[in-house]
């Protein structure tokens, strides 16, 4: 099976050099707080971000709900947010749920999601390769701690309780395992965003898209590119809205995270492929 950081990752990062004053920079009276940074579950109500049809400011966006998505035809997410939130909260084991993990391995045993956790956990003894190229159960596994035989051709259940036992005891590819899944569900997550952006310039309104339609279609230069649009900016790069309320102007951020200088700057675009 292709390996899931090459089969999700349709995100590339490109490094180009342009010739500037200063870098591209926030427009103070347009920031909107919060901005999304997908990090962890967040309230409803944050503000993506792109370059502004000039190209020399940030523009910030109202969020495409699941609604507009989905009339969009857009679905780049990694695994449902739900069960994602549930699995790893944060980018790290803390209040991972173990018991929602081998919930949805047994569920879902050939998503690409449950294909990374096993080989992940493959050198423990919980999985094996069979010859078809899948991880499954093996025959038996040894309990921890006290040693005990389980087969698992007679106890399939016992043998994922057991699973799920052994999982909390490896912190490390855990921590490892979430931090993965996270960096590839915000990848995934801005680039839905940015995909609806350029759907909505290049193809005109949708109703379902409400605000954000609109705001699109107000905003998209005549005849012109909307590539500014689908841009997502990094995280680093978001305005701080430091103690700002929702929806209210933040502190002036640099999109790029780079200093102010005069000359040749460079900056990291992102192309939707």
């Amino acid at each position: 099976k292709t390996n899931m950081m090459m089969k999700m990752r349709s995100i590339v990062p490109v490094l180009a050099s342009l010739l500037l004053l200063g870098p591209v920079q926030a427009n103070n009276s347009t920031i909107k707080c919060p901005p999304c940074r997908y990090q962890q579950q967040e309230e409803e109500g944050c503000w993506e971000y792109s370059n502004s049809a000039s190209g020399t400011e940030l523009k910030p966006w109202p969020q495409a709900n699941d609604f507009c998505l989905a009339n969009l035809g857009i679905e780049e997410r990694v695994m449902d947010l739900g069960r994602f939130w549930s699995i790893c909260p944060y980018p790290n084991s803390t209040d991972v749920s173990y018991t929602e993990t081998v919930s949805f391995l047994q569920a879902y045993p050939d998503h690409p999601v449950s294909h990374e956790i096993k080989s992940l956990f493959s050198d423990t003894g919980l999985f094996v390769l069979n010859p078809t190229g899948s991880f499954v159960l093996p025959q038996s596994i040894i309990t921890q701690p006290n040693q005990q035989f389980i087969n698992c051709t007679l106890s399939v259940q016992l043998c994922w309780g057991e699973v799920r036992v052994q999982l909390e005891g490896y912190t490390g590819k855990v921590n490892s395992l979430c931090n993965n899944l996270h960096d590839l569900q915000r990848e995934a997550l801005k680039k839905e965003q940015s995909l609806a952006r350029m759907k909505l310039c290049q193809d005109g309104a949708v109703q379902a898209c409400g605000e954000l339609s609109d705001m699109v279609q107000q905003d998209k230069p005549f005849g012109g590119d909307c590539g500014p649009f689908g841009v997502s900016i990094p995280n680093d790069a978001l305005p701080t809205c430091e103690g700002v309320g929702p929806g209210t102007s933040g502190s002036l951020a640099v999109s790029w995270g780079a200093p102010t200088f005069v000359g040749l700057a460079f900056m990291v675009i992102t192309i939707i492929v």
